[in-house]
């Protein structure tokens, strides 16, 4: 296969292969993992090429998301698989989760925050024990994606 590129808009670099468009990055992906024009690469070489491309724009899309508000990881990694692979889309979610950007239990408390002190919603008796039980069942729900919790 023959790797080819050329220039787009702004920073971004569109890939070719054997004539078609394959993929699109921007100039930092593609200098950091530059491949000469016309060069020609294997399947291997492209998967690989293909799987940093995916995961930079998964970071970049959380990046992006997280901007603008909190997520739960579960549903920033939901927004990540309209656009990247669920391998790259997890291991974005997990850098973040790492650098602490990303905290479903913090999520919570604030979302609880929000929902008492902005929209005005009126719960019996909320207190940080509430707020804790809450956190705990993000927690289960978390480990245990399967497992239904009722009220």
């Amino acid at each position: 296969m023959i790797l080819t590129h050329q220039k787009g808009r702004g920073t971004k670099v569109h890939l070719y292969l054997d004539g078609e468009y394959v993929a699109t990055t921007d100039e930092n992906c593609w200098f950091d993992n530059y491949i000469s024009n016309e060069t020609d690469i294997n399947d291997e070489q492209w998967q690989q090429l293909l799987a940093k491309i995916n995961y930079k724009k998964a970071l970049n899309k959380c990046a992006d998301y997280l901007s603008r508000r909190d997520y739960s990881a579960k549903e920033i990694k939901a927004k990540l698989l309209k656009t990247v692979d669920e391998t790259s889309a997890q291991k974005a979610v997990d850098r973040y989760i790492e650098a602490g950007y990303i905290n479903d239990e913090k999520y919570c408390q604030r979302l609880i925050e929000y929902l008492l002190n902005v929209k005005k919603f009126h719960l019996p008796i909320l207190n940080r024990s509430v707020i804790s039980a809450v956190s705990a069942g993000i927690l289960l729900m978390k480990n245990f994606p399967t497992l239904k919790l009722t009220m």
